[in-house]
């Protein structure tokens, strides 16, 4: 993706961000601590790399299960397992050379429901080589399963 899309892409997302209505962690008791809380949607957001690039990331849990797909891929996950540990979630992998961890954190909710309407999302790739980290916040877009794939 050129340079300028993921800029536009980065504002579209933190004005998207910005207009939530009344997005507050704190303004619903138990945000984010079921998993229900969570599921059923398709999140999308903006993900920085280490060197500093910008990816757009798309993360739907349809149920128990999730899929990542980014614009290059490279942290794509699919049909993993989702662990929920206070309102943290958490999926991965730990084959050796190909492990990952991905997690979705710091949930907000709006208008004193417990839907996750946005959260953090971190994504850590670990090989023999060596490993990546990429972070960012995604924003809940649509509710209902979805099949699409990459």
């Amino acid at each position: 993706m050129p340079r300028v899309e993921l800029l536009g892409a980065a504002l579209l997302f933190t004005t998207t961000l910005a207009l939530v209505p009344a997005a507050d962690a704190q303004a619903a008791a138990g945000c984010g601590t079921r998993l229900s809380d969570w599921q059923g949607a398709t999140y999308t957001g903006i993900l920085t790399g280490e060197d500093g690039g910008l990816h757009s990331v798309t993360v739907r849990i349809p149920g128990d299960t999730v899929t990542v797909m980014t614009d290059t891929h490279s942290w794509e996950a699919r049909d993993m397992a989702v662990e929920l540990h206070d309102d943290t979630v958490t999926w991965g992998s730990s084959v050796p050379d190909r492990g990952f961890t991905q997690t979705l954190r710091t949930p907000l909710c709006a208008n004193g429901s417990t839907a996750v309407v946005a959260a953090e999302f971190t994504a850590e790739r670990n090989t023999l080589a060596g490993g990546s980290t990429a972070f960012g916040w995604i924003v809940r877009t649509s509710d209902g399963p979805s099949t699409t794939t990459a």
